[in-house]
């Protein structure tokens, strides 16, 4: 049994998440954190433009995990952006605290570089840019930018959406799975 939900990028980022440890590392590099600033920055001017526009900034698979005794969300795809908007988010509003993500412990070297980079990264940029466009960007977190979280009881459920989702009919390599 599977559930779609549209959330903001806010309201995702306050969900218990998990980052499964049979997740790859983080590899996003500097060149998809230009690029997702610039698709925000698309996103603001286009909520601008037209009264209650939403931007959909891609889909992420949930695998509702209560093995513990409590409930939480497994990212099973879209590590990548989520954290990626963990950092920007981070960046804006440094009192932002309700990410579980905030708590996880990383030690992939690939991740742990990656993290840093990035970091800087958007460090970098928002010290580039006025109060005005920071106020902006932290406010089209929470209300311009959705995403379409498709959220799963059964793990294997999960990692079928995954392979449809990422593999567009070509064969996965054994390291993506």
């Amino acid at each position: 049994m599977s559930e779609a939900r549209i959330l903001s990028v806010e309201e995702l980022l306050k969900l218990d998440l998990v980052i499964p440890s049979y997740q790859r590392p983080y590899k996003w590099t500097e060149k998809n954190i230009r690029e997702l600033i610039l698709d925000i920055q698309k996103g603001i001017e286009d909520a601008n433009k037209y009264p209650n526009f939403k931007y959909r900034v891609g889909t992420v698979i949930l695998y509702a995990n209560t093995e513990e005794g409590k409930l939480t969300y497994d990212i099973v795809d879209g590590q990548q952006r989520i954290l990626s908007f963990l950092l920007l988010k981070l960046c804006l509003n440094p009192d932002f605290t309700t990410c579980s993500l905030l708590s996880a412990t990383f030690s992939d070297k690939v991740t742990l570089g990656n993290l840093h980079s990035n970091s800087d990264r958007i460090r970098e940029w928002c010290s580039s840019v006025d109060a005005g466009v920071k106020e902006a960007f932290d406010k089209a977190l929470s209300e311009v930018l959705e995403v379409v979280v498709l959220t799963v009881n059964e793990l294997s459920e999960a990692f079928q959406l995954f392979d449809s989702q990422n593999t567009r009919g070509r064969e996965l390599y054994p390291h993506d799975l």
